[in-house]
């Protein structure tokens, strides 16, 4: 077994390289021996340090030397569809250096699409956590997962604090409970400050899970401005730093904690310093407009572009020289991962700028930045008992085995971290009312579905992100859609000649 695990080893360290990674970042050189061994692992690294490769090769390693079969292998879940997309480029790559198939699937995927990979399932499947949730109730791609071996879940610290991670804790409980093999998962996480209780609610209660942390300091150079005067003065420091950076070739990315700031701030600039030709990226816009932000970034040209968190996870964007942040980024952990866009290349020190029009926004800054510098960061809370999920995914179990004793319900339950002090009483309460409105049949001891109505049920609630009913912006002289807008914001500004 040594000389098997040796010689693995040996070959994921020289895949490694083929990669790019001639030298092994730090959590590479912990994480490949662990997943070689296939034990569940949490990797914790900052934005640029290899942590995607870290998991991936070992696993690939693995996979390639196993006797390909049919069904998926790898499951792959990160927490934005635009994640989705830059990963899937990054991993096809990868998974055919390694003679591996790869597929995306997602609520914009084609029928098409998603035929193919129901009829030819890849070896690694690429999806979200609400895909994955509708995964589990179609036949054709349950046969598919039956098979699965692995599961990485991208950027964890963003699904720990809310209903979403809640969601995915059950929807793993659920695909695990009827894989043919022990699946191992491994997470993959920015900086948290409750690192056990990360990996708790990635592998599921009562399990062991390797803690890995990636311990190599990495250097913020970051400082904070008062401007006074609002925004507008403060756009035009924006472009002043811009163009000290831009004068020698690099780029900048500006980070603002709301839509409405992000699309002011572009206006001030395009008014101030048009020739800076900044560019915007966030959720309301179209993919179209999104992705040509995101190309400005990865091109490697001198370019400006200001974003809300749309580009603070993962997204691969090349190099940024600066982060600009205007406002307090109101958490410490967000600063580290805002300004960690910035010289995204190991062993580089990030630089940043925060700066802030209000005296209290600068005060709140100093502050955080004084707890990065002592890396006291903020504990993500995990979202415990959350009902409405819970009556979700009973649905869904309704949908997946026809009938089922609640009992056996509450144990499956139980195993997933957020859920595992739920009991009897809550389930019943959840049960009785699902039975109320009709979504499924309940008698104090066995539940079952109600076909239409509980799949009805089940898919209309596949989402925890409250539903916010948009609106088209269209460009009449290009008739070319620009972006959306919200209920709220078209209600106030959208009468006929209103400019916004």
């Amino acid at each position: 077994m040594g000389n098997r695990l040796e010689e693995l080893e040996k070959t994921a360290f020289q895949k490694l390289a083929e990669l790019g990674f001639t030298t092994p970042t730090q959590i590479q050189a912990k994480a490949i021996p662990v997943i070689l061994r296939r034990r569940d692992c949490l990797l914790v690294a900052p934005t640029g340090s290899g942590k995607t490769e870290a998991a991936l090769v070992p696993i690939f390693t693995l996979l390639s030397q196993e006797e390909k079969g049919v069904g998926v292998r790898l499951l792959y879940i990160t927490p934005l569809r635009a994640l989705n997309r830059d990963i899937f480029k990054r991993l096809i790559r990868y998974a055919e250096h390694f003679g591996l198939t790869a597929a995306v699937r997602h609520g914009d995927t084609p029928a098409s699409a998603r035929a193919k990979i129901s009829q030819r399932p890849p070896d690694v499947l690429i999806t979200t956590p609400e895909t994955l949730a509708i995964l589990l109730v179609t036949k054709k791609m349950k046969r598919a997962l039956a098979t699965l071996e692995w599961v990485v879940v991208d950027e964890l610290h963003e699904l720990l604090g809310s209903e979403r991670g809640a969601h995915l804790s059950l929807s793993l409980e659920r695909l695990i409970n009827y894989a043919s093999s022990s699946v191992v998962r491994v997470g993959l996480s920015a900086t948290v400050g409750n690192l056990v209780e990360a990996a708790s609610f990635l592998v599921g209660a009562g399990r062991k899970c390797a803690v890995l942390v990636d311990k190599s300091e990495r250097g913020f150079a970051v400082r904070c401005e008062y401007i006074e005067g609002g925004l507008l003065p403060l756009a035009r420091r924006v472009a002043e730093l811009a163009k000290e950076v831009m004068c020698k070739g690099g780029n900048v990315l500006v980070f603002t904690n709301t839509r409405d700031e992000a699309e002011y701030l572009v206006s001030a600039l395009r008014a101030e310093a048009p020739e800076l030709e900044p560019y915007v990226h966030h959720g309301s816009l179209s993919r179209e407009s999104r992705e040509e932000a995101e190309l400005k970034l990865k091109s490697g040209e001198a370019g400006i572009v200001v974003a809300t968190s749309s580009l603070e996870l993962g997204l691969d964007i090349g190099s940024v020289n600066l982060v600009i942040q205007v406002g307090s980024p109101r958490q410490a952990t967000k600063l580290i991962q805002r300004v960690g866009r910035s010289r995204h290349r190991i062993g580089e020190a990030a630089q940043g700028v925060i700066l802030t029009d209000r005296l209290d926004d600068e005060a709140e800054s100093l502050a955080l930045l004084e707890r990065v510098n002592r890396r006291s960061l903020e504990e993500s809370r995990i979202h415990h008992k959350a009902l409405d999920v819970l009556a979700h995914h009973l649905a869904g179990l309704a949908l997946e085995h026809g009938k089922l004793e609640v009992e056996g319900a509450i144990k499956m339950i139980n195993k997933a971290y957020p859920f595992r002090d739920i009991g009897v009483e809550e389930v019943d309460g959840c049960l009785r009312l699902l039975n109320s409105h009709g979504i499924i049949w309940y008698d104090g001891l066995v539940f079952r579905s109600r076909g239409l109505r509980t799949l009805q049920y089940y898919y209309d609630n596949i989402s925890t992100i409250p539903d916010v009913v948009q609106f088209d912006v269209v460009d009449v002289s290009t008739n070319k859609r620009v972006g959306r807008l919200d209920q709220l914001f078209v209600g106030e500004y959208g009468e006929e000649g209103n400019s916004f």
